[in-house]
């Protein structure tokens, strides 16, 4: 999962009405054209799932305590120079990678000073940010397990190593080859951790493609006969993205 945030320097941009949002359907179109953007990258690069946060200003980001992989800061005219210092220190020292959408290029001194990764220009964003995104995912590898906490001890499972899943409220049972093991996290949780080869087939239920032997109406048959619940609602989706994985496999598309 990539953790994208989108944050103009000073909180008076048209954002969204909310603080934070994962998607916002009323935002402004320039916030529309990054949405798109970002979403042609990941797609095209086709390794990673992401999810996308909008903040209303750099200090929300901060106190938010969370994790980035990739900031997209704008800069407006009049913000040039209104960054706090805090804010200045904060950005140099994340771990994220920052692309920097600017109204001009008088912060250009500033964005090399908190070491931006691209410098674009706001009437540059349709051209640019697409491949600026792209170069951030090239230097990235998708994760190939999870840690969690198994029977008090932390542990690394490794997402091959995963069959399936069954979820009840907040634990869930992680199913392998042999062996299954139960954990104290939610299907949601789960859900996003979790890579490109899972899918929630139920609400109570993910699989891992690289297990599957076919689909069936209401279950999937993996490769070792076991059966895992598909739900009506879920079953299209489900055989449209497995197709895609095969396809992937194949090398088709």
């Amino acid at each position: 999962m990539i953790h994208i945030a989108v944050i103009p320097s000073t909180g008076k941009a048209e954002l969204c009405t909310d603080g934070m949002q994962e998607h916002c359907c009323g935002m402004h179109p320039l916030w529309q054209e990054v949405d798109r953007s970002i979403a042609r990258a990941i797609e095209e690069d086709g390794r990673f799932v992401y999810q996308l946060a909008f903040y209303q200003s750099v200090s929300g980001v901060m106190n938010s305590k969370k994790e980035f992989d990739i900031l997209i800061l704008f800069i407006e005219k009049e913000g040039m120079n209104e960054m706090r210092p805090e804010e200045m220190r904060w950005m140099k020292n994340t771990a994220a990678r920052i692309i920097c959408l600017a109204d001009g290029m008088a912060f250009v001194k500033n964005a090399f000073r908190i070491g931006v990764f691209r410098y674009i220009l706001k009437e540059d964003i349709e051209k640019d940010l697409m491949e600026a995104v792209q170069e951030v995912l090239q230097e990235m590898k998708p994760v190939e397990g999870l840690r969690l906490t198994v029977d008090g001890e932390d542990k690394w499972v490794l997402f091959k190593d995963i069959y399936y899943i069954e979820a009840f409220g907040d634990e869930a049972i992680i199913y392998k080859k042999d062996t299954y093991s139960t954990v104290r996290k939610t299907m949601d949780y789960l859900s996003q951790q979790l890579g490109n080869a899972f899918y929630r087939c139920h609400k109570s239920y993910i699989v891992n493609f690289a297990h599957v032997l076919r689909i069936e109406n209401t279950n999937v048959i993996l490769k070792d006969a076991r059966s895992v619940p598909v739900s009506v609602r879920r079953k299209n989706g489900l055989e449209k993205v497995y197709h895609s994985y095969e396809e992937g496999l194949n090398g088709i598309g």
